[in-house]
C-alpha cells in the first residue's frame, strides 16, 4: 500500500453459503467480516461489497456499537453480513467444473492512496458446518487488490483507483455428480 494510505486489515469468515444458482450466478451467504486499524477514519462507515446484488436485501449489523479499541491502540469492528452475491460461473468444463465464489469488499469513499486493505490471513477461514450440497469445497483464498475504475468518474482528477480485498471459496463437482445426475440415467435409457 502507499506510504501515505491507512492500512485495514480486513479479515473473513464464512459460516453458510446457499441458493447457489447457476442459472442467475448467484449465491448467499452468511459471514462475518471484521476490520482492524490504526487512523482516523472508520472503514466501516463506507465499507461496500462491489459484487453484492440486491442491496435491499443486504444484512450487515455490528457486533459492537462502536468500533473497539485494542491493547495495541488499534480499533477493531466485526460485521454480520448476509446478502446476495454474483459471480459469472464458467461451464466451460461442465459436469466436472470448479468454481471460486467471490466476495469482495472496497472503500467506496477513500482512494487507495487514503485507505488501503490488507487481508488478515491467519485469522480468516471457513466455518466447519459450511457444505453446499452438489459441491466438494476445496478451499478459500484472499487476497488484497487495487480496482482502478479507469474513469474520473466525473471529478476533474486523475482515475479512480480503490483498494479493495477479495475473499474465494474454491468449489468443484464431486465425481459422484457425474456418475448419478448425468451418466447413469442414460445407462438405464
Amino acid at each position: 500500500p502507499p506510504s501515505s494510505a491507512q492500512v485495514v486489515k480486513v479479515g473473513f469468515y464464512p459460516v453458510s453459503l446457499y441458493e447457489l444458482d447457476m442459472g442467475s450466478n448467484t449465491y448467499y451467504v452468511d459471514m462475518y467480516v471484521w476490520l482492524r486499524w490504526k487512523g482516523d477514519i472508520d472503514p466501516t462507515a463506507s465499507l461496500e461489497f462491489t459484487n453484492m446484488v440486491e442491496e435491499w436485501g443486504k444484512q450487515m449489523e455490528p457486533i459492537h456499537s462502536e468500533p473497539k479499541v485494542l491493547a495495541d491502540g488499534s480499533k477493531y469492528q466485526i460485521l454480520k453480513v448476509e446478502g446476495r452475491f454474483v459471480q459469472a460461473f464458467s461451464l466451460l468444463d461442465f459436469p466436472l467444473d470448479r468454481q471460486q465464489l467471490s466476495i469482495t469488499v472496497e472503500d467506496s469513499v477513500n482512494s487507495n492512496d487514503v485507505l488501503a486493505f490488507e487481508v488478515d490471513q491467519e485469522s480468516s477461514g471457513i466455518g466447519a458446518k459450511l457444505k453446499i450440497p452438489g459441491w466438494s469445497l476445496t478451499g478459500w483464498s484472499a487476497r488484497s487488490l487495487v480496482h482502478n475504475y479507469g474513469s474520473t468518474l466525473g471529478e476533474d482528477a486523475a482515475p479512480s483507483q480503490y483498494s479493495a480485498a477479495e475473499f474465494s471459496l474454491n468449489i468443484e463437482r464431486p465425481i459422484s455428480y457425474f456418475y448419478w445426475k448425468l451418466l447413469m440415467p442414460l445407462v438405464i435409457v
